[in-house]
């Protein structure tokens, strides 16, 4: 599992890639908020650190939006890891056979 310090790290991308996006803060304040518990954040960070800062934020954004579609405050940890699944179609290639 990842140490607090590295979570908080994440949730500060996550926070930046929003601002950056949407600098207004318009958007931001229209998302429903959702908490994630530590496990759930973990396996977030997992998902996305094999990406270069570029396809990162695409994929938390698309995790992101993907969990505030399905407007849970508390997704379940299945919740999530379909949320990781869908972001990562089309950012991850199969080898070929």
């Amino acid at each position: 599992m990842a140490a607090d310090g590295d979570l908080t790290t994440l949730l500060e991308a996550v926070t930046a890639v929003i601002q950056e996006r949407h600098p207004d803060g318009e958007s931001a304040q229209r998302m429903p908020p959702f908490g994630l518990n530590n496990e759930q954040l973990a396996c977030v960070m997992t998902a996305a650190q094999p990406f270069d800062p570029a396809k990162r934020a695409v994929l938390l954004e698309r995790i992101a939006g993907e969990l505030r579609r399905l407007g849970l405050r508390h997704p379940s940890d299945d919740d999530v890891t379909r949320a990781i699944r869908l972001a990562l179609r089309g950012l991850m290639h199969e080898p070929a056979a």
